[in-house]
């Protein structure tokens, strides 16, 4: 193997979100050019996707703290955390990952660090409260990468400073010389290997952030600020990205009575300390994602054989696996997010991001090119990996929420600029994947076990739907209304007889987004309608005694235009006969929000479903309306209340 020492900077911005490489299986990917296969595009190479991560050979990771700032810098005030209250932190955090059983990855702190300059490319592991003047958002973890797989060889220095990086007395990573970086045992590493992580903490006076430590929600309570988060669980997020994971789409472990989000999710909500102080536990998700990256028992030797203690990944885990193709332009899907959630219990267990794609690379400057979707775009597989049990298997689309394309990474982006994330929600329903699905909200659940370890060819189709709306993107979410208020918006007959344009098309699917008025509150609605009414003026009758159909405590995700799939199959011969007959003229979706918060929740304000205040003009005036009564509805002259209908195509 020929020896390669071109070496990639990756920084992964701070982004409220998440980070800026990521994609599937839970893993930051980035490009390598091992092979250099020659791309359409003369002079460069093809790039494919591989997942960041460290080698066993240098686990377990050590990090050393930047100790030149004692106290730690507070931008609003006089600094209080002392750097060692800051290292007992970081310590929490990493013990959070230290602690899966499952997974041999481990995070241990070294000696402190003094180093006054900035961070750079040195062959140590920095924790850092320093950052450049440009330097926006609360943190930010800086990778130095392999772009190819390499061979390293004694002697080499491979950060450039004149000092041997590479010995081959060594047989894991270790400071042999005592000068405070890592050598690195010779031999073979692959591409996507992380030679060097820092973590960087924006504490600057210009726009940084104060840090956290203290568990009391009263004190937090008294100091909310949209520049104050906690430090603990900024890190339990910023170790997970270090040994590789992306950002997480599970926002609530239960839609209906567990708000609690998966630590990689690291939704930024400044005014919410419950939320931040749950983000310092691991949920499945992250607990899975880790343990996928570095299986525990999947060595005979080094880190990754059991020891005193550890569980054999495969003694727990098992996998689903499948293709996602877009039924609209039938190709395959990237950007798409495959959901295990738990058959019993509704618990949303692991989430894995779907399709695999390539790059042109310039092998010069390293740059990335998007190559057309026929050469870029390589499969729609995914490998949802999750505890022995039974599941039912959801599809959505990284459009927004949960996630943005630009949260998850480069492939997600990729999906996005060849129109391939988009598409509506739907469960597998085995045989009847289809484009064209009747029933997109019926599932055929899945069953992984010790016996059956791997179940393949769980293949999704996307369907095809038309969409009828009246609303823009939500603009507004954040204010507090009277609980127990019905919220309506009036979907005219004439406009669903116009988005189905003479075809016999199944209505199947209410949309409703919503949002809860914290983090740590589940937005449950206490109960959903479709019904027939009747508009006079800018007032509304609903018929919500006798509906066309109607479902109790309605979970959303935060922020997420979540499917309300109609349990009654006929509602288009319904809504159409009294149409044609001059029964009826007005279908309404309508969501009731609880009478009081359905949990414990920092604010105890009320869920509601997000609005448009139609600022870009999108909306037309009126079909939005409210009854604090839920009977006397009357309309919104300001507001629109987020909600769809989809028709289905049928075969």
């Amino acid at each position: 193997m020929v020896k390669r020492t071109a070496l990639g900077l990756v920084a992964a911005l701070a982004l409220m979100l998440g980070a800026s490489v990521a994609h599937a299986g839970g893993f930051q990917m980035v490009t390598d050019i091992t092979g250099r296969t020659p791309s359409s595009i003369p002079g460069q190479v093809y790039g494919n996707f591989v997942p960041l991560h460290w080698d066993a050979r240098c686990t377990p990771m050590v990090f050393r703290i930047n100790n030149t700032q004692d106290p730690i810098p507070n931008p609003l005030g006089t600094a209080f955390l002392t750097l060692t209250d800051a290292k007992a932190a970081i310590q929490q955090a990493m013990d959070q990952w230290n602690q899966i059983p499952t997974s041999y990855i481990e995070f241990q702190r070294g000696a402190d660090y003094a180093n006054a300059g900035l961070r750079k490319f040195d062959m140590i592991n920095e924790i850092t409260f320093r950052t450049g003047a440009g330097f926006s958002g609360i943190s930010s973890n800086v990778p130095t990468r392999l772009v190819e797989t390499s061979v390293f060889s004694n002697g080499d220095d491979l950060d450039g400073d004149g000092d041997s990086d590479v010995s081959s007395s060594i047989t894991t990573c270790t400071d042999i010389d005592s000068d405070g970086d890592l050598e690195w045992p010779a031999g073979t590493y692959d591409g996507g290997t992380i030679l060097d992580m820092d973590i960087v903490i924006n504490t600057k006076a210009t726009n940084g952030y104060r840090l956290t430590t203290t568990s009391d929600v009263a004190q937090l309570t008294a100091n909310i600020n949209v520049r104050s988060t906690d430090l603990v669980k900024e890190m339990v997020f910023r170790i997970g990205i270090a040994m590789g994971l992306t950002v997480s789409t599970v926002p609530n472990v239960n839609n209906l009575n567990n708000a609690n989000d998966a630590s990689m999710y690291n939704f930024f909500d400044f005014d919410d300390p419950l939320y931040f102080l749950n983000l310092r536990t691991l949920e499945q998700d992250d607990i899975i994602a880790a343990s996928t990256l570095y299986p525990e028992g999947s060595a005979a030797s080094g880190p990754a054989a059991l020891q005193a203690g550890d569980v054999a990944f495969s003694s727990v885990y098992g996998k689903i696996e499948g293709n996602v193709t877009h039924g609209d332009l039938n190709l395959p899907v990237l950007g798409g997010d495959v959901v295990g959630i738990n058959h019993s219990s509704g618990d949303l267990v692991d989430a894995v991001y779907v399709g695999n794609a390539r790059v042109s690379v310039n092998t010069t400057t390293l740059a990335s090119t998007t190559l057309p979707a026929a050469e870029g775009v390589v499969d729609g597989k995914y490998s949802l990996v999750v505890p022995f049990g039974t599941y039912d298997l959801d599809l959505e689309a990284v459009d927004f929420f949960p996630q943005g394309v630009a949260a998850v990474g480069a492939v997600a982006s990729l999906g996005g600029t060849y129109g391939l994330n988009a598409f509506p929600e739907e469960f597998w329903n085995s045989t009847l994947e289809a484009a064209k699905e009747v029933f997109p909200g019926d599932s055929t659940p899945v069953t992984v076990s010790a016996g059956t370890p791997l179940v393949s060819n769980v293949n999704f189709v996307t369907n095809k739907v038309a969409i009828v709306t009246n609303s823009g993107g939500p603009n507004m979410t954040d204010f507090d209304d009277v609980p127990g208020t019905c919220y309506a918006v009036d979907f005219p007959i004439s406009q669903l007889a116009a988005a189905r344009m003479g075809r016999d098309l199944p209505l199947t699917t209410g949309i409703i987004e919503g949002v809860s008025g914290d983090q740590s509150q589940v937005c449950v609605m206490q109960q959903v309608w479709l019904a027939f009414g009747t508009v006079s003026g800018t007032t509304a009758s609903i018929n919500l005694a006798f509906p066309l159909d109607t479902k109790t405590n309605f979970g959303i995700q935060q922020f997420e235009r979540m499917p309300w799939f109609f349990a009654r199959k006929n509602l288009s011969k319904k809504i159409f006969d009294a149409y044609r007959t001059g029964a009826q003229s007005h279908v309404f979706l309508v969501a009731k929000t609880p009478n009081s918060p359905s949990t414990p929740n920092f604010s105890n304000k009320s869920n509601r479903p997000a609005v448009d205040m139609r600022s870009d003009g999108f909306v037309p005036s009126g079909l939005s309306y409210l009854a604090t009564d839920c009977v006397n509805f009357t309309e919104s002259p300001t507001y629109f209340w987020e909600m769809d209908l989809h028709f289905s195509e049928i075969p």
